[in-house]
């Protein structure tokens, strides 16, 4: 800032629309500008002073008018991805080289026989220390939550961020407040996230390490994990990277990360990861923790085998082939161990069938195909979309369309194919919703930005939905806005048809049919009762915390008809919104409240609706209300009745047993009884048998 007399003169904040300031240049590192000469191809040259543009329109209006004064074939834009600029030459001359001398940092110097020349990524500082947490992740924001931070020497200490920080400033203050660690956190050279450095004085022991403490603030944040190696910085860049494999074919520099489509090959930390038995019956552990290319893992299994099985590149480039020298009559096989997968990653899991002492492996290079491309990135949480169109073109048909989750400038992002040549392009850029409120002349007016083409908070109960642009010099759009009151009475329609369908309920089950004579389960049900005439008499209660012309119901046009059901007097209820609507809404809508001594909150003054809550939490609260404990009295009376029933069956069941226990000795006897009588008459018999012979 500058002072002169009592003036105090800031600097630029805003770049303009769809533009971005100078000095967020080169992750907000960039010196200030200065000249940059330019020759085009046919030998024409100029210098453009760079020196007051402040914003990237105005370097590319500078250059671009210096070289249309100069009569120059030049032309300054923005690259294809958005994130540089290029200098092109339009002559269509090849007699002299394209030559740039750039001093203010933009990254254009060149002396080249091309008509074109880029300055790369510009690295846009994206994030500042101002920047509020709400912002990052596409607008998803920052988890209030705690994370741990380990520093080389294996020094910890948690980091709360439950106490309402809101900016990545205040995050970075929080982390350099911690004494415990020799860790300095900052913003990041590109500008694109929080850097943590080491600054323990010795020997570097551990890598800088940072843990979820139960919560996924660390990860919100970019900075969850692990420093690549000891003494190394944690870079917590906001940049997705997807990695797809680039070539069909390997050779003894090819990445491990890089083979089967991206996707790598498992290598368990510390342990070996695979075993090989030779047809010499003898086992060797092959361990790849540490290694990183083709060749290393080739030379790993001479190594451990002692040159017995070496493994080289197949014929075709595409998988390994390892070779036993051995003899003997066990079999030539490679195993994955520890719960490894790296043997099968590397496609050389299998058994020497034939006997020939050779393991053909599998290919383990998979071409990346679009769909590939597409599912990795859906699969990055990046906060873009993926997918697959049909152009309908006859060679080349299918293109790859990526789109930011997010609507408006929140969700604008970058892609870099690093030299794949994918061909992307931008179609939509992600900007805000502009307006000029109040006025067509910007300096007179107050611009306002949405991320959604919808204003709701312009003008209060208004929603403003854009359906275009002003086209340039077109008048301002007046809009005209009057109250809708249509809401109002379908609202109060939707009131007035609830309560009566609550009032047929209670009719259903509290009812008596004189002439079937059948009774509602609920009939003379005492909370059915208290209910039913807790609702009515809310309807024509008196509302007087309400202070407006309207305090209760009737003056609206809502009473009790036949059938104890409301009604609504449609004339009466429009005269009332006519004259005062808002004393209609507030009739409805009213609630006062206030703080006690424990900071808990106390409705003090209730309208209708704020009262019928009040009523129906009472009735219908699930552990204390009013039906809640009927239904826990009648599951009582239920399981009182169970128990009774219980206990007369279990007596039942006794007296049927002891009953059954007499009748069978009753039997009994009776069966003895009648072989007594059975003998006595073969007695009888007998007697008179032999008296007769006498």
């Amino acid at each position: 800032q500058s002072v002169a007399a009592d003036t105090i003169t800031g600097t630029r904040q805003l770049a303009g629309i769809n533009s971005r300031l100078v000095r967020n240049l080169n992750g907000g590192s960039i010196a200030a500008l200065g000249t940059i000469s330019i020759s085009d191809r046919a030998g024409t040259d100029f210098t453009a002073d760079l020196s007051a543009a402040v914003s990237i329109d105005d370097i590319l209006n500078t250059i671009n008018d210096a070289a249309a004064a100069a009569g120059a074939g030049i032309n300054a834009g923005l690259n294809a991805t958005g994130n540089g600029l290029t200098i092109t030459d339009t002559t269509g001359s090849t007699a002299n080289a394209l030559k740039i001398a750039d001093s203010g940092g933009l990254n254009l110097d060149a002396n080249v026989n091309e008509s074109s020349v880029s300055s790369g990524n510009l690295q846009f500082r994206y994030v500042s220390e101002a920047t509020r947490l709400s912002q990052l992740n596409n607008g998803q924001g920052v988890a209030p939550g705690r994370f741990t931070i380990t520093d080389t020497a294996g020094n910890e200490a948690t980091i709360d961020l439950r106490q309402g920080e809101s900016t990545i400033g205040e995050v970075i203050d929080e982390i350099n407040s911690k004494s415990t660690i020799a860790i300095n956190a900052r913003i990041n050279d590109n500008g694109d996230g929080i850097l943590l450095e080491d600054t323990n004085v010795g020997t570097p022991a551990f890598a800088i390490t940072v843990e979820e403490a139960g919560s996924s603030t660390a990860a919100d944040l970019g900075i969850l994990g692990a420093a690549a190696s000891p003494g190394a910085a944690l870079d917590g860049s906001f940049e997705t990277t997807i990695n797809i494999a680039a070539a069909e074919t390997i050779d003894g520099a090819t990445l491990l990360s890089d083979l089967n489509g991206g996707a790598g090959v498992d290598v368990e930390a510390t342990a070996p990861d695979f075993e090989i038995q030779t047809a010499s019956d003898e086992t060797f552990s092959v361990n790849l923790t540490g290694l990183t290319t083709v060749q290393q893992v080739i030379d790993a299994v001479s190594t451990a085998t002692g040159g017995l099985v070496t493994a080289s590149i197949n014929a075709d480039d595409d998988g390994l082939r390892l070779v036993d020298s051995s003899t003997g009559t066990a079999t030539f096989s490679v195993t994955g161990v520890n719960g490894s997968d790296a043997a099968e990653d590397l496609g050389i899991t299998a058994t020497d069938s034939d006997s020939d002492g050779v393991i053909d492996g599998e290919p383990i290079v998979v071409t990346t195909t679009l769909q590939d491309l597409a599912d990795r990135i859906n699969s990055s949480d990046a906060g873009v979309l993926a997918t697959i169109i049909n152009d309908g073109s006859p060679n080349s048909p299918f293109r790859l369309s990526l789109t930011s989750e997010t609507t408006g400038s929140a969700g604008a992002f970058l892609v870099e194919d690093n030299g794949l040549n994918l061909g992307i392009n931008p179609l939509i850029e992600g900007e805000d919703a502009v307006v000029f409120f109040g006025s067509n002349d910007p300096a007179r007016s107050v611009l306002i930005t949405s991320s959604s083409n919808s204003l709701d908070t312009v003008i209060q109960g208004a929603t403003i939905d854009l359906i275009s642009a002003t086209p340039d010099g077109a008048p301002p759009t007046t809009i005209n806005i009057s109250r809708d009151t249509a809401p109002i009475v379908e609202n109060i329609q939707s009131f007035v048809d609830a309560f009566n369908s609550v009032i047929d309920i209670f009719d259903q089950f509290d009812t008596f049919d004189t002439e079937t004579e059948e009774r509602g389960l609920l009939l003379g049900d005492p909370t059915v009762s208290r209910a039913r005439s807790g609702l009515f008499s809310l309807i024509t209660r008196n509302f007087g915390d309400v202070e407006d012309q309207f305090t209760n119901l009737s003056q609206v046009g809502i009473r009790i008809g036949s059938g104890t059901r409301l009604e609504i007097d449609t004339e009466r209820l429009n005269n009332a919104i006519a004259t005062d609507v808002d004393a209609v809404e507030n009739l409805f809508t009213f609630q006062s409240t206030t703080r006690d001594e424990d900071n808990a909150l106390v409705v003090t003054g209730r309208g209708v609706a704020s009262t019928f809550t009040e009523l129906l939490d009472s009735l219908t609260d699930s552990v204390d209300g009013s039906f809640a404990r009927r239904v826990d009295t009648i599951d009582n009376q239920i399981e009182a009745n169970q128990r009774r029933i219980d206990n007369l069956t279990l007596s039942l069941d006794n007296r049927r047993a002891q009953l059954t226990s007499e009748f069978n000795a009753l039997e009994v006897t009776l069966s003895r009884l009648q072989g007594q009588q059975d003998s006595i008459a073969n007695l009888a018999n007998l007697a008179a048998q032999t008296s007769g012979s006498g």
